[in-house]
């Protein structure tokens, strides 16, 4: 499902800002 890559995706680079910032 490409709606759920995306989805996955978000939350993935997300991630990577929240641990980035920390």
């Amino acid at each position: 499902s490409v709606n759920f890559k995306d989805t996955q995706g978000k939350v993935t680079k997300a991630a990577e800002k929240a641990q980035k910032k920390k």
